[in-house]
């Protein structure tokens, strides 16, 4: 019998929710954020304007981002792109950040420009190296991070990211804190 007077309540809490589910929804974070940044990689200045933004709900990115290198002895410019950006990118878990990684074909090698961008803050950031999907699979992977971590302490300039002549921390870093941005070329 306590069972069948408990029903009329329970029924009236399930009735109750159903009608102010929709209020309680969460509905999509998108900011979105400018940003100028310049980075010196050897003899190669990059150059990066972006205008994206983040969904953290659907955790996308979205927008565009051009991109001029320039030879620093010649001053001629190498390579110039304007990418459209419209792709996920992995969920960090507490944090409001996406990143990426823009493929850069330099003379000789491929560059990356590794982008954080953090949508509660509008904070930005850019890294570039040698291109840290190493594997070249499109995504910043563990398989990256082991190869890398693999070749820890060797002179193999396929993962010595920064170009210092020994893959050291800073090259494992490098991979790691791309872990699982999408690669864009």
């Amino acid at each position: 019998m306590k069972m069948l007077r408990a029903t009329p309540i329970l029924a009236s809490a399930l009735l109750a929710l159903v009608v102010f589910a929709p209020l309680t929804q969460v509905q999509a974070t998108t900011q979105t954020i400018n940003f100028s940044k310049t980075q010196t990689f050897g003899h190669i200045t990059v150059a990066i304007s972006a205008n994206i933004t983040i969904d953290t709900t659907a955790e996308t990115i979205t927008g565009t981002v051009s991109v001029t290198a320039v030879n620093d002895t010649s001053g001629q410019t190498i390579f110039s792109r304007t990418f459209n950006v419209n792709t996920s990118y992995a969920s960090t878990g507490s944090t409001s950040g996406a990143s990426f990684v823009l493929m850069i074909p330099t003379v000789g090698e491929v560059l990356g420009a590794s982008c954080t961008a953090n949508a509660s803050t509008g904070a930005s950031s850019c890294l570039v190296s040698k291109n840290p999907d190493v594997n070249h699979d499109g995504m910043v992977n563990i398989l990256d991070v082991a190869t890398v971590a693999s070749s820890f302490g060797t002179s193999n300039p396929a993962y010595d990211l920064n170009n210092r002549g020994v893959v050291d921390m800073t090259d494992l870093a490098v991979v790691a804190a791309d872990f699982n941005a999408p690669v864009i070329w």
